[in-house]
């Protein structure tokens, strides 16, 4: 056991980690500004921040926590790297693996409560942080401090034993069927709601308009184009219903605009969000950021602007033209989107709306919504015939078979939304 504890390739730089936060005990607003900060530029979210809540005071299981838990390997380096930067310690390299980190869930990052017992909690975690790190500290003390945390009754009790593996996984092994659990959709909702969506079909014409928005930005995109804002008006010239969602909220508008403007700029931001060797939200970021400066420079230029921010500032926008632009790889995303699908099928994944980190949470809950929109469209009498309408991909047929999923998922998403309150 002891072998295969040391090879664990992240003990090392946990233990660096533990230290630093450690030395900043009585300094811990800049513990919670280190947080924040790690989590805003690594593009991280983080429920127990990202909700609106207020930390006035955090325990140093939370600064784990918000890296412990399940997020894929990439998200998880960005974040520790990031938290590190902040520390100061530069000298520290992320881990190649994460292999047998044990995780908690993302409702479990928060160990102590709120109220009056606060304080009490979070000391007592501070010091059971303390003892566990000292490696000759013995084992009645360390099973008294750990009786006085446990005897506070913390909302996060259940999972000492994971959290103190994160400091000390000699003492405190990391527990075995510790996996992380993955969202699933609930059978019997998912089934409801897409019998009820197939009763809608059979009494009512499909909405074609944003198959035929796909068809049109597929077949008129061309980012070497000498006219960019031609281009983009031709290719947008069906996306109307998807860009224009109010009187002060006109991306569509906006995006005509900014290339009539700045024509090299419009196309370099457009350019770089379809570049998929990049990270997704990286990307998204960008083009938020960017299409955010074309609209402080160029807001005279667009009728009824907001003054205080970019209509692009809810990831949205970015999600539209990457659906348009790869229907096959990208669903359409929004919040609503989101909330009513989580709702409709049980699937139960955390995230918060306007954090570009929903996107991946979105994009999740479709792929494991697909087998199931596979055995239904196989059933005769579910849905009527869609011959004919299928978006044919200029790749392959993979990709066509993966684009008229996604968008059957956009019809779902949308009768999901008018049956789910606002």
């Amino acid at each position: 056991m002891q072998n295969r504890i040391e090879s664990y390739p992240w003990l090392a730089a946990h233990k660096r980690l533990a230290t630093a936060v450690l030395e900043r005990r009585r300094d811990r607003d800049a513990l919670i500004d280190a947080l924040a900060y790690a989590l805003e530029e690594s593009c991280v979210s983080l429920p127990i921040i990202e909700n609106g809540e207020d930390l006035n005071d955090i325990c140093p299981f939370t600064i784990f926590a918000a890296f412990c838990r399940p997020l894929d390997n990439n998200r998880r380096v960005r974040l520790f790297t990031c938290l590190c930067d902040a520390l100061g310690l530069l000298d520290v390299r992320p881990p190649e693996s994460f292999e047998g980190l044990a995780l908690v869930q993302d409702r479990q990052a928060r160990l102590f409560g709120r109220g009056a017992a606060e304080p009490l909690q979070i000391e007592a975690l501070w010091n059971l942080f303390a003892v566990a790190m000292e490696r000759d500290s013995d084992e009645a003390g360390m099973k008294r401090v750990q009786a006085q945390v446990e005897n506070l009754r913390l909302p996060g009790r259940t999972v000492l034993p994971i959290v103190l593996s994160w400091v000390r996984p000699d003492a405190f092994p990391p527990p075995r069927a510790c996996t992380p659990e993955t969202p699933v959709l609930d059978p019997k909702k998912t089934a409801k709601l897409l019998d009820a969506y197939g009763a809608h079909l059979l009494q009512h014409d499909r909405d074609d308009r944003t198959r035929r928005a796909v068809r049109c930005f597929q077949a008129r995109w061309n980012e070497e184009a000498d006219d960019v804002a031609a281009m983009l008006s031709d290719a947008l010239a069906e996306s109307h219903h998807l860009l224009f969602k109010g009187y002060f909220f006109n991306p569509h508008k906006e995006m005509l605009a900014f290339a009539q403007a700045e024509p090299e700029a419009t196309r370099h931001a457009l350019r770089s969000l379809f570049d998929e060797k990049e990270p997704l939200i990286e990307r998204i970021c960008r083009f938020e950021a960017e299409t955010a400066r074309l609209f402080e420079q160029h807001r005279a230029l667009v009728a009824n602007a907001v003054p205080r921010r970019s209509s692009h500032g809810n990831y949205y926008t970015a999600c539209v033209y990457l659906f348009l632009r790869y229907p096959d790889r990208h669903p359409l995303y929004s919040p609503r989107r989101l909330k009513a699908l989580d709702q409709a099928t049980g699937y139960g994944c955390s995230y918060r709306i306007a954090h570009p980190e929903s996107v991946t949470r979105f994009a999740e809950l479709c792929e494991a919504l697909k087998p199931a929109l596979r055995g239904w469209i196989g059933v005769p009498g579910r849905r009527p015939d869609s011959a004919g309408a299928e978006l044919r991909m200029t790749t392959n047929a993979d990709s066509s078979r993966d684009a008229e999923l996604n968008l059957l998922i956009e019809e779902l998403a949308l009768f999901a939304c008018a049956r789910t309150p606002a």
